[in-house]
């Protein structure tokens, strides 16, 4: 399938007061920084207050009575836009060119995250911090969903367990290690001993352990690790 020419769609989800609309507008800047081609920059939310003007507002249907990561559910309802959506967590860094991203698309799969080989337990889970797909191919992610919503928000303590747990491997596709890095707690078990960029002494309290991120990747994704200090050395990408 000819990509060159199709609209491409760059998304976030904010809703709470867990991100606020800097976290929303910094993705932007380091999305603007860092894609060549054209793209529209979408939010989901239910607060666009502050949210820099350039970016277009999806409204969450509060109706839903969802909270925190499962409004991401909402990406795959059937919407009135085109092309190939590419989608961040607000915690992400964007670190360098990321074109070749929507070319991670692939018909009727979701492109993401496959972390099993980074989890210290081997745990085999998919990890939605990036997601790339065609617009409108993915609906039956949302369809299933809501049919059973108070019963996978119950038992699932995110979407990503949902993915692993519910669907069919056949649906999803995996993004390939060269464009992402974890920032994570590091541990004398499983250690990253090749790309040592940078690294943060953890406070007090949380265990005297290193974080790493090699700042070569074109993304570094967090995991749970979204106090300020995990961003050190990070600065500037948020320009």
């Amino acid at each position: 399938m000819d990509t060159g020419s199709m609209e491409r769609n760059v998304m976030c989800v904010k809703w709470g007061t867990k991100f606020s609309a800097e976290h929303v507008n910094r993705l932007y800047r380091m999305a603007r920084r860092n894609i060549s081609l054209p793209f529209t920059f979408y939010c989901y939310t239910e607060d666009a207050t502050d949210i820099h003007q350039d970016i277009k507002i999806v409204p969450l249907d509060l109706s839903l009575d969802l909270e925190a990561w499962w409004w991401k559910m909402t990406l795959f309802k059937e919407n009135d836009l085109a092309g190939i959506n590419l989608f961040f967590d607000l915690d992400v860094v964007i670190q360098n060119n990321i074109d070749n991203l929507f070319n991670k698309a692939i018909p009727n799969k979701l492109t993401l995250i496959d972390r099993s080989v980074f989890d210290t337990i081997q745990e085999y889970m998919y990890n939605s911090s990036i997601m790339v797909w065609y617009n409108n191919q993915m609906c039956s992610l949302y369809n299933v969903f809501t049919k059973r919503a108070t019963y996978y928000t119950k038992i699932y303590s995110g979407i990503d367990r949902l993915f692993t747990n519910e669907f069919s491997t056949n649906l999803f596709a995996d993004i390939g290690t060269d464009v992402y890095y974890f920032r994570t707690e590091v541990t004398d078990l499983f250690t990253y001993t090749d790309n040592q960029q940078y690294s943060i002494l953890f406070p007090d309290g949380l265990m005297s352990q290193r974080a790493f991120y090699n700042k070569e990747k074109q993304i570094c994704v967090f995991n749970s690790c979204h106090e300020n200090y995990f961003y050190k050395n990070m600065e500037d990408y948020f320009l």
